[in-house]
């Protein structure tokens, strides 16, 4: 099927929620100079806090930092959020054991040599994130960024 770019990114996230266990999703994509980020989706797979939420976006920044070399804040990154839900924000921090991010998991996405952006998975469950997820993520990543950078350069851009 063709989709719009939004709705590849979309369908790559939702994949990610179906192959591992976590609660929050996102992509965040680089420029087309691999340095700054241009656009960030997050897909919401759970009940979260706001914490967790605000938790995920910091640790994406800090995942592009550590990949482009290139200083990233939280708040350069106005993520799109999918939560057709209405799932953010809705865990009461009280009730859970851990009401921010517990386990963060990134992988850079990489096509045709450049880098395009991170995949980055959190959940509010501590050591959520084991040797298969890592496993299976370092094998879909590869994946993901081709139909990425595909969608792309088909011209239907952000």
């Amino acid at each position: 099927d063709v989709h719009g770019f939004e709705e590849t990114v979309a369908a790559v996230l939702r994949s990610m929620e179906n192959i591992v266990d976590c609660d929050l999703a996102a992509i965040l994509l680089l420029d087309h100079s691999g340095s700054a980020p241009e656009a960030t989706y997050v897909s919401v797979a759970r009940p979260v806090t706001d914490q967790q939420y605000l938790e995920l976006l910091d640790g994406v920044a800090e995942a592009a930092e550590q990949a482009t070399g290139v200083a990233t804040a939280a708040h350069e990154l106005s993520p799109l959020v999918a939560d057709p839900h209405g799932r953010l924000g809705t865990a009461d921090p009280d009730t859970v054991d851990h009401p921010g991010v517990a386990t963060f998991l990134s992988m850079p996405l990489r096509a045709g040599g450049r880098l395009l952006g991170i995949l980055a998975l959190s959940s509010a469950t501590p050591n959520a994130f084991g040797e298969s997820a890592l496993t299976t993520l370092r094998l879909v990543a590869p994946t993901a960024a081709v139909v990425i950078d595909h969608a792309r350069l088909a011209g239907v851009r952000v």
